[in-house]
């Protein structure tokens, strides 16, 4: 009995193991930094998913890693903000001034103008789905540390965390604010935590 459990155990974990590696597109790695692509399917009208990207306090709940956001300069067309991240295991948390740009309501680009990193950059693209309550994302995110003594190993595996958390981020939050807004498509009217110029997220 036990050894029939474990075994079940041990496919629901390669099962899950699988489905996640698929929405990792690509992972690219050097000393000290290196760049990854993921892509996922969310099961809500794009929409709806366009209205959360487009809003400056639900998208920063979609970032895996943000200890402290706030904002410096903030427009239509995006907003730049100091923030605090953590990096991973390997490397301690970083602060920096990022610019957020919206290029079109379906997709917006990150990038670090000073403070600790050498570079950060990155960008999410949604389209429509296979069906029309689904959306089509698509994340890329590249780094450097400026640290060379992070080995290639370590800085692929952070990546492909960091992709993971960011998926498992994304379709979470999307689910409490689809729920929370009664599926009446209207994120803006979500409560959150924190000022609209500073928000710390858990």
């Amino acid at each position: 009995m036990i050894i029939r459990s474990f075994t079940i155990l041990l496919l629901l974990i390669s099962l899950f193991a699988q489905a996640v590696q698929a929405s990792v597109v690509s992972v690219e790695g050097e000393k000290g930094g290196g760049s990854g692509k993921a892509q996922f399917t969310l099961n809500y009208p794009i929409s709806f998913v366009r209205q959360v990207l487009n809003n400056d306090k639900l998208f920063i709940q979609l970032l895996p890693g943000v200890m402290l956001w706030q904002v410096m300069e903030n427009s239509p067309k995006g907003q730049v903000a100091k923030c605090k991240m953590a990096m991973g295991k390997m490397v301690p948390p970083a602060n920096y001034t990022v610019k957020v740009d919206k290029v079109s309501a379906d997709e917006v680009r990150f990038k670090r103008l000073k403070g600790d990193l050498k570079n950060l950059e990155g960008y999410w693209k949604i389209e429509q789905g296979s069906d029309p309550s689904s959306t089509k994302v698509t994340y890329f995110y590249k780094v450097d540390t400026g640290m060379k003594m992070v080995p290639k190993p370590i800085i692929e595996k952070e990546l492909r965390r960091h992709l993971v958390e960011t998926e498992m981020k994304t379709s979470s939050q999307m689910k409490k604010l689809y729920s929370s807004v009664a599926h009446d498509s209207k994120p803006a009217n979500v409560q959150l935590s924190g000022s609209s110029n500073s928000s710390r997220v858990d």
